[in-house]
């Protein structure tokens, strides 16, 4: 099969070194803990070695999430008081017979993602 005619084949890589791939856990752990904790969960990044694996790897998902590059100064808008939902009636508001279907504008960083669900 020839496979340069397959949307989804990037080539072929070939590495000299491979990192030691680790089961995950203490990741794991540390976001369990915040959890538990009810802290707020930053930014958590592997170790460089196997960041810069997994971007060779797999390009394609490192470019589509930005694997590695991510910083604290990036998820600002889910900090509590920054992600605001006004949630606001079309109309005068005066529903009484409760038939009449409205618009609802939903304003804040999750519009997006309502707009999409809407969709």
């Amino acid at each position: 099969r020839n496979m340069e005619n397959d949307p989804l084949y990037y080539g072929t890589v070939t590495f000299d070194k491979v990192p030691v791939l680790k089961s995950g856990k203490a990741i794991y752990d540390e976001l369990k803990d915040l959890a538990a904790r009810n802290q707020t969960i930053g930014v958590i990044n592997g170790e460089s070695d196997v960041i810069t694996f997994a971007r060779s790897l797999f390009p394609e998902v490192a470019i589509s999430n930005n694997t590695g590059q991510n910083h604290a100064d990036d998820f600002a808008m889910w900090e509590e008081g920054k992600n605001i939902v006004t949630i606001e009636m079309d109309g005068d508001g005066n529903d009484d017979d409760g038939d009449e279907s409205k618009d609802v504008y939903i304003g804040g960083p999750p519009a997006r993602f309502a707009a999409v669900i809407q969709a």
